[in-house]
């Protein structure tokens, strides 16, 4: 079931630009809902870089390079919201923040499982992604910042106290 796209939902607003000279692949956040999602392009990218090629031109006083315009394939990943998510002002809960699935952990689910095929679908290769580039890798970069600092620390320290002596 995870290997079809069930879980990508892929869209075309004419309000969204179609063209962009960048030609990598972004993942962004987005936690509204996805019938609201025609109006927050702004919001889901705000930087300069994701304007449309049109605004670039005008706010830009350098020369934009449009030899290699790309067309932009825009989807969203729905799988996240099979599991636990907050909703920051729910109005069926009289606009307070709500929790839903709290005990539903879809990442634990995952790493439980015994399938391996599992991995290998395309839907949840982009949320692990995703949760890399936005959480863990810095997590990781600053503990092995950290570990190769403790081995400097520590081959300086058997260095100058059983080497040298």
């Amino acid at each position: 079931m995870l290997s079809c796209d069930v879980f990508s939902l892929k869209f075309d607003y004419d309000e969204w630009p179609g063209a962009q000279t960048n030609d990598e692949t972004i993942y962004r956040p987005y936690n509204d809902s996805i019938f609201q999602i025609r109006k927050y392009y702004s919001k889901v990218f705000p930087e300069d870089e994701f304007k449309s090629l049109e605004e670039q031109k005008e706010n830009s006083d350098d020369h934009i390079d449009i030899t290699k315009v790309f067309k932009i394939k825009y989807s969203i990943n729905i799988l996240p919201s099979v599991g636990f998510f907050v909703v920051d002002k729910d109005p069926e809960n009289d606009n307070i923040k709500t929790y839903y699935n709290t005990d539903v952990n879809f990442m634990g689910l995952v790493n439980s499982t015994e399938e391996l095929e599992i991995y290998s679908t395309d839907t949840l290769q982009q949320v692990i992604q995703f949760k890399w580039e936005e959480y863990a890798r810095k997590h990781h970069m600053v503990g092995c910042f950290f570990h190769f600092f403790y081995m400097v620390i520590c081959i300086l320290y058997i260095n100058i106290i059983y080497i040298k002596d």
